[in-house]
């Protein structure tokens, strides 16, 4: 792939686009790279520990306790596996109103 050139895209920032790959596909420098993949990260921990707020902390405490411990760490595997779990469980506490 051919890598960008010119300045970064934010609007006040006149810095050269950042070498690395995602940055570059991004075109954003590398002060700009860091903030964005750091408020990426932030935003994923948020969404889940907003999700975990949401459930009964009583359906399965173990859980609970995993995602929590792994949003806070900021373990993306473990973040997204722990996530399908309460998916999962979400899914099976459901009941559908039968069509009378």
């Amino acid at each position: 792939m051919a890598k960008n050139k010119g300045i970064c895209r934010n609007k006040k920032c006149s810095n050269p686009v950042s070498e690395f790959d995602e940055a570059n596909a991004l075109r954003l420098c590398d002060d700009h790279y860091q903030l964005w993949k750091r408020n990426k990260e932030n935003r994923r921990v948020r969404n889940i520990c907003r999700i975990i707020s949401k459930y009964d902390k009583s359906l399965d405490r173990e859980i609970f306790d995993r995602v929590i411990d792994a949003a806070r760490n900021q373990t993306g595997k473990r973040i997204v596996e722990d996530a399908k779990i309460l998916h999962q469980l979400r899914n099976s506490k459901q009941v559908r109103k039968s069509l009378h």
